[in-house]
């Protein structure tokens, strides 16, 4: 079941498995010497910040200094992830910390995007200011675009988002998925395609 309100709430051992399966991803990362170096246990289970959604969470530290949260969404039977930075890289943005929040219009997006999957199945989609992710990586992992393609200005946030894309690799359902920098008032930013 997914975790958006309208359809219940994820059962707690289906969580459980979720973020057992998570924390021997992150282990196995940690050996092979990627960017996570520690992380706090045990992983949370919440509500999201605007009540839509299930998620969990893990801290990821870096040399003592807490550096992000790593959430798990759980949507539509499928596991959405992304980070969120808390301090460090990806928190000196252009235009303030707003990027670095989820905000509800971005929740309600994605609860919308679960239940039209259809709309999206073989399309061309396009996140522009994508911030966060959340409503881009929903329709990645949940619906079947063809392309999928996640925009932002800031650099720092494109940094971030392709560590999101990272965490949902396999999850994807889109042929092909993309980020990156796109600056609205700079015309050869824009894509031709």
């Amino acid at each position: 079941m997914a975790c958006c309100v309208a359809e219940g709430v994820l059962p707690a051992e289906d969580v459980w498995r979720s973020t057992q399966l998570e924390e021997a991803q992150y282990e196995r990362a940690a050996e092979a010497g990627d960017a996570v170096t520690e992380l706090e246990r045990p992983f949370h289970d919440e509500l999201s910040d605007w009540g839509l959604f299930r998620r969990s969470f893990t801290v990821v530290r870096n040399g003592g200094r807490t550096e992000a949260k790593d959430f798990s969404y759980i949507c539509a039977g499928s596991t959405v992830r992304f980070r969120k930075p808390i301090e460090g890289e990806g928190t000196a943005l252009m235009h303030g910390d707003f990027a670095r929040k989820l905000s509800p219009s971005e929740e309600a997006l994605a609860t919308y995007i679960l239940k039209h999957t259809r709309l999206f199945d073989g399309r061309r989609v396009l996140d522009v200011g994508a911030g966060l992710g959340f409503a881009g990586l929903v329709c990645g992992v949940c619906a079947r675009p063809s392309y999928l393609e996640l925009t932002d200005g800031d650099p720092e946030v494109v940094r971030t988002l392709k560590v999101s894309t990272q965490q949902n690799a396999e999850g994807f359902q889109a042929a092909q998925v993309a980020v990156r920098r796109v600056l609205w008032d700079n015309r050869k930013d824009w894509s031709d395609r």
